[in-house]
């Protein structure tokens, strides 16, 4: 239902854009969350994005829009924007969102941004701009909620009273000692429920869960999954509290790895090179362990039968289990990769066609060189150079026919309703099977006998 609103909400700013309907499209971006705003300009070509952000949009409104954008997204934003916006979005930020956009951009670019920073909220997110972003250093926040134990319950109310603006991270209020050392933690319900005269150090929990800052991204899933926390401090190696990381941060992080996981199960070597080279790369050494089992069936199923009187559908049957098992093989990596982008990605119509088109050209690849392969076994098996050609033509319909479906099919799950994890593998794997006997047997007929 989120998904359709979304879309909806795309197809009428690209309308009003078209009829320069102004008023029509700041109506909508006043009553529209940040994040379906966010969502909107993901969509949007260049121009249009430099229409709708144009508009009268509040600096707060805008830097959690754009906290919200895809990374290529965040780029020509801060692009298209001036400088001086550019600096007053990025200190709007939360820190440890500040520190991922100026982290994507250019060293220079970055360091400009930052030298026009005020000092304090400059050197909080340098600060974080050092840790890997896959650690536990690289997901935390500087803004928390953080006192001496010394202080009363109704000090401490005061005090987040005073510096409401200053943090939005309030799930919990972490006890210092005076040089920052974590001792406690106290919870905002404990704090509400306790009398005012109590001090922190009376109503703390002392044995308190923390991460450290080189902590894996995936480790810290775990600890807030297992302790069901809606935050998590982070310590270096002297228990210093150096930030928190919180619940919405570790949804990002399980969707991440899920997403790996997802594309694990379709075979895939994770690769950050995402060029058609990259991807072959990837793919090529668990294709090629496939087409070695169709090989070894094949040549079974050769060895025993074949001789010069061997009728020519053997010859040709003996092709098939290599026709079936490479076709799933890489469609189902076809299939993976597009349901991990669906899961991720929510849906995006250009990220998803971007995909697609990028694996049918791989598919074309894959297809040439498993022929070529085909074409050379055909001839190592004593077949004819006719049946050699059938081989390779047949594998490289077989292998752009899977990837054509394989990356089809989870896209018309989605378009329907249906959950594309679910039945997707089953329905392209029923698809596959039966194109493989298609045009082995079909080609065979047309090709072979004339």
């Amino acid at each position: 239902m989120l998904d359709i609103r979304q879309k909806m909400l795309v197809t009428s700013v690209r309308k009003l854009i078209r009829r320069n309907a102004t008023k029509n499209i700041q109506t909508i971006l006043d009553k529209t969350h940040a994040a379906d705003i966010a969502y909107i300009l993901n969509e949007l070509d260049p121009s249009e994005r430099t229409y709708v952000l144009d508009l009268k949009i509040p600096i707060e409104k805008k830097s959690e829009i754009v906290s919200h954008l895809d990374e290529d997204v965040q780029k020509e934003v801060v692009q298209l924007l001036e400088k001086e916006q550019v600096i007053e979005i990025v200190e709007q930020m939360e820190t440890d969102d500040a520190a991922d956009l100026l982290g994507n951009l250019p060293v220079e670019e970055s360091q400009t941004i930052l030298d026009s920073m005020e000092s304090e909220e400059k050197q909080e997110v340098a600060d974080l701009m050092r840790y890997p972003e896959d650690t536990a250093g690289g997901l935390m926040s500087s803004e928390h909620l953080a006192y001496t134990q010394d202080l009363s319950v109704s000090d401490v109310i005061k005090k987040i009273q005073e510096n409401q603006n200053e943090s939005s991270v309030a799930f919990y209020i972490y006890v210092i000692d005076e040089i920052g050392r974590l001792t406690g933690v106290v919870s905002l319900k404990e704090i509400i429920l306790s009398k005012p005269h109590q001090t922190l150090k009376e109503i703390m929990t002392i044995e308190v869960i923390s991460v450290p800052l080189e902590m894996d991204q995936e480790q810290v899933s775990k600890v807030v999954e297992r302790y069901d926390f809606l935050s998590v401090p982070v310590v270096d190696d002297k228990n210093i509290l150096m930030g928190v990381i919180t619940v919405d941060d570790i949804i990002d992080v399980i969707r991440e790895e899920a997403q790996e996981n997802l594309l694990s199960l379709g075979s895939m070597v994770q690769s950050d090179d995402e060029t058609l080279r990259g991807r072959i790369k990837s793919r090529i050494p668990w294709s090629l362990v496939t087409f070695a089992g169709g090989l070894i069936c094949y040549y079974f199923i050769w060895s025993l039968f074949y001789d010069k009187s061997t009728p020519l559908w053997l010859s040709v049957s003996s092709f098939l289990p290599i026709s079936l098992a490479l076709g799933a093989t890489i469609g189902m990596q076809s299939t993976f990769s597009v349901v991990s982008l669906l899961i991720a990605e929510q849906g995006e119509n250009k990220k998803i066609r971007k995909l697609i088109s990028q694996e049918f050209a791989s598919a074309i690849v894959f297809g040439c060189i498993f022929g070529i392969i085909s074409f050379g076994l055909g001839f190592l098996a004593g077949e004819t150079w006719v049946v050699a050609t059938f081989m390779a033509v047949s594998l490289f319909l077989q292998i752009v026919f899977s990837v054509f479906v394989g990356s089809m099919i989870p896209v018309a799950m989605n378009k329907i309703g249906g959950d594309p994890a679910v039945a997707s593998v089953s329905v392209f794997l029923a698809l596959s099977n039966i194109f493989s006997v298609l045009i082995t047997y079909g080609l065979a007929y047309r090709f072979l006998e004339s």
